[in-house]
């Protein structure tokens, strides 16, 4: 899940994706003039630079061999090419603009990533647990380039996001500013957008686990791995791609049976454990009745308390 993808046009915007059924090479000139000015609108840099920058973007050798093939490529290879070809021009739009406007796009966008650098904020009390959210090797998110569901390689804690707009919490709107600035996460601090190569050398570092926090609590880690067996992300997964393919409802029986299994664990964890429900976010990840939403699936509950997926949005 690169960084760059909160700033790069994705395949079906802004006609992009039109543009690609097309074997003109003007066509090709289009898109990249398109996703150029996108991006120059999401960074606040000058769009009357567009002229200038599209110039710079021309001079690159792979950009003159890409149109000059353009006609003959297939649109498998034209949609490879071109992620390497937006890589080019996020940085040369980036270069265009080498400092902090306090715009609040980093921080209106989505919340950091934590690293075991951080850990100092958790033990220091300046982070809890209610602070925070999990997401499970395994799970779906969106790649924002290519429009498509990607599941993560390895685990990843966050801050929470505002549920009303997907700010960081933290982000001070009114004031444009960061509540906890001077001791903000490592990501916060080495992210630069017109620079996304740090970011990018960041990302490919180890991340933050729920293993690093809770080390000392054996019983509570054997809890989460029970949590990990009902309700696998990965077979999660697998159960509604196999739905979404073949079209029989009976895939989604164990998908029903891993949704009653979490909601199941998390009141264990209220009840009995006295953890409150802000921590379960960070514990045991979101609620698997969130996570299927991904897959445009909705979870309903009847007057008998049974559970139905629907389709969503």
């Amino acid at each position: 899940m690169s960084q760059d993808s909160e700033n790069t046009p994705s395949m079906d915007e802004a006609g992009i994706q039109d543009l690609f059924q097309s074997d003109s090479q003007n066509d090709f000139v289009s898109a990249v003039r398109l996703a150029t000015n996108r991006i120059l609108i999401s960074l606040h840099a000058e769009e009357e630079r567009l002229e200038e920058i599209l110039e710079e973007i021309e001079k690159n050798s792979f950009y003159q061999d890409f149109k000059n093939s353009w006609e003959d490529l297939t649109p498998e290879e034209r949609t490879r090419k071109w992620q390497q070809q937006l890589e080019h021009i996020v940085q040369t739009v980036y270069a265009s603009r080498p400092y902090c406007l306090r715009c609040g796009d980093c921080c209106s966008r989505v919340s950091p990533s934590l690293h075991p650098e951080d850990l100092d904020l958790l033990k220091d009390g300046l982070l809890r647990f209610s602070d925070l959210y999990t997401l499970r090797k395994g799970e779906p998110v969106l790649n924002n380039i290519t429009a498509t569901l990607d599941n993560l390689s390895e685990e990843l804690i966050k801050l929470k996001e505002k549920p009303e707009n997907g700010q960081c919490s933290f982000y001070d709107e009114s004031e444009k500013s960061c509540r906890i600035y001077e001791q903000r996460p490592l990501q916060c601090r080495t992210q630069e957008c017109w620079n996304p190569q740090a970011l990018e050398k960041l990302w490919s570092k180890d991340k933050l686990t729920r293993r690093h926090l809770l080390k000392d609590d054996a019983e509570l880690l054997e809890l989460l791995e029970i949590h990990e067996q009902r309700c696998s992300t990965e077979k999660l997964d697998s159960a509604i791609k196999k739905y979404w393919e073949t079209g029989e409802t009976s895939e989604l029986d164990s998908v029903i049976d891993m949704l009653s299994q979490d909601v199941i664990i998390r009141n264990f964890f209220m009840e009995k454990l006295e953890r409150s429900e802000e921590e379960l976010d960070f514990l045991l990840g979101r609620p698997l009745a969130k996570v299927v939403e991904a897959y445009k699936l909705k979870v309903e509950k009847d007057e008998n308390g049974t559970y139905h997926l629907i389709h969503g949005e």
